[in-house]
């Protein structure tokens, strides 16, 4: 397994009960993106809390959602169960990761994640060199 793997698993492992955060929220945390995210729970992720990990817009993986709703009900996660389909409330439910060490470059920004040092050189690149 990669470092970056047991990277997320780790984030993933972490969620408390009745709490969820996003596949781009830990991609920030671990420094990949959310479809990374997906790729290493689907291919690893199997005996973790897989549910505790939604969609941008609050939706679980598409092709479990009985189970991730009688989860959400096990635990008290407050979700909301519509003609569309189940999707967690973002407002109550979310939880933010801390940043994990990867190998990667990290540079710091205002909202206390990280962010990829090539992201951060983006943001900076108008600054004078020497701040």
């Amino acid at each position: 397994m990669t470092e970056l793997s047991e990277s997320v698993l780790h984030v993933v492992r972490d969620i408390p009960p009745g709490r969820v955060t996003t596949y781009g929220e830990i991609g920030r945390a671990t420094g990949t993106s959310a479809r990374g995210v997906g790729r290493i729970l689907h291919h690893g992720g199997h005996e973790i809390p897989w549910w505790r990990v939604v969609t941008a817009d609050g939706r679980p993986y598409p092709h479990a959602v009985e189970a991730t709703r009688a989860k959400y009900r096990e635990e008290g996660t407050p979700f909301l169960d519509g003609d569309t389909g189940v999707r967690v409330d973002l407002a109550r439910a979310s939880w933010v990761p801390g940043s994990v060490r990867t190998t990667r470059a990290t540079t710091p920004i205002a909202s206390g994640r990280q962010e990829s040092s090539g992201r951060a050189w983006e943001r900076n690149r108008d600054l004078p060199v020497d701040q």
